[in-house]
């Protein structure tokens, strides 16, 4: 009897080694990036500079003070830049934000706080 338990202990126990064994192989990690690109597309110039402005400085604050902290720690302390672009006044301006993200590899998009018209 205490044979058979140990024979059926020791086959359960080789047969979970060999059962871990065949589970997925460690890969290596994904290249992640040196930086992460942030686009900023705001009215700095015409009537509603103001709102752009004030925006433009709350992100470049966030960046520098990410930046500041050892950038980003889930990342792997990825570090962030802020890439700024006038919107002014022209109502198509976010049309262009695309063109600009790509130009400048954003991975994100803040653009304008006011309507059109």
């Amino acid at each position: 009897m205490k044979s058979t338990m140990w024979r059926t202990m020791a086959i359960l126990v080789v047969l979970s080694l060999l059962i871990g064994g065949c589970g997925p192989q460690a890969t290596s990690k994904p290249k992640l990036p040196e930086k992460i690109v942030i686009g900023c597309l705001e009215p700095l110039t015409g009537r509603y500079a103001v709102f752009g402005t004030e925006a433009k400085i709350g992100m470049e604050i966030a960046v520098r003070h990410i930046n500041e902290a050892g950038g980003i720690q889930s990342m792997g302390g990825i570090s962030l830049e802020l890439v700024v672009e006038d919107a002014g006044e022209r109502p198509t301006a976010p049309a262009s934000a695309p063109r600009a993200s790509s130009a400048n590899t954003a991975r994100s998009l803040s653009s304008d706080s006011t309507s059109a018209g």
